[in-house]
């Protein structure tokens, strides 16, 4: 791109400026899981980071008018480019904030995908150590080629996966897994006050289903009455949801679920994700113990779930 070193470190910082939300790791695993893929993960953000970036940079080194256009083109190529790779993994993103709150995801490969990986890996060592201007172009021409054919192959197989289930009601939800081949499919039916989550491990290259459960969750779209004293398993749960950290984990849920139990007097909920129990996926689940008169006693981040 003939950019010299100024422009490279911008271009550096552009491309993980949106993982700056990072940070709130040090608040422990329920703020990183609040915040990461938050607001910063936005349009509206990359947008105003770039124009403050390029301003900077126009303040400080006070560069033709040329340059600093290029500048704002860089600063939005690197965080488009990964707001656009986010966009393709399963963790859902509020790209439209703080316009909207939809999250979404195309969930087109895994969290990790080895392929992309490997290949810019390899062009990257490939391009220090023979990097004529012209070899560097070939190189990352080639790559980037590689790595389209490498996402087409999954969108292939995303809808090989999803024609493997001939009839279905409710709303469908294909899942990557690390394989390219293999994908979980869930199907969400909507009963009375829950969802029935039929989760499909499936062969997409043979369209062979290769197991298949079925999972229950009541009480989670109950609307009545919420307030104290909580004398039903629908109130317990709707009250639980008036909790940030309890309603914020709930949002990031693709299949959200929960089993309630009144014991000692305490109504006992475990929120978790359906797609947990059967992917291994980070997300785990929230514990909360309620009393009947509204006092919330403990909320809890499970991170493991069994």
């Amino acid at each position: 791109m003939n950019l010299d070193k100024k422009a490279q470190f911008i271009l550096v910082i552009s491309c993980v400026f949106p993982d700056f939300d990072s940070i709130s790791f040090i608040g422990g695993m329920d703020a990183w899981f609040q915040f990461h893929r938050g607001p910063l993960h936005s349009f509206s953000a990359i947008i105003l980071a770039s124009a403050a970036i390029t301003i900077i940079y126009y303040l400080v080194v006070r560069p033709p008018s040329k340059k600093v256009l290029s500048i704002a083109v860089i600063c939005l190529g690197g965080m488009f480019s990964h707001i656009a790779l986010d966009l393709i993994t399963p963790w859902k993103i509020a790209v439209f904030w703080p316009f909207s709150g939809e999250k979404i995801a195309y969930s087109l490969t895994y969290f990790f995908d080895i392929v992309f990986l490997v290949v810019l890996f390899l062009a990257s060592v490939l391009i220090i150590n023979f990097g004529t201007k012209k070899k560097a172009r070939a190189i990352m021409v080639t790559a980037l080629l590689l790595v389209l054919i490498n996402f087409g192959v999954r969108y292939y197989e995303r809808h090989a996966a999803l024609n493997t289930i001939d009839e279905y009601t409710g709303e469908i939800v294909p899942m990557p897994t690390f394989r390219p081949d293999i994908w979980w499919v869930f199907i969400k039916t909507p009963t009375e006050t829950g969802y029935t989550y039929s989760i499909y491990y499936i062969n997409s290259f043979s369209g062979e289903i290769l197991s298949s459960q079925t999972v229950d969750s009541p009480y989670i779209t109950y609307a009545g009455p919420d307030e104290p004293p909580l004398n039903s398993p629908e109130q317990a749960v709707a009250y639980s949801k008036k909790d940030t950290t309890v309603n914020t984990f709930i949002e990031g849920c693709y299949l959200p679920a929960v089993t309630v139990n009144f014991s000692q007097g305490v109504w006992e909920l475990l929120w978790y994700d359906a797609y947990t129990t059967v992917s291994g996926s980070l997300s785990g689940g929230m514990s909360v113990s309620i009393n009947p008169d509204g006092t919330v006693l403990e909320v809890k981040r499970i991170s493991r779930m069994t």
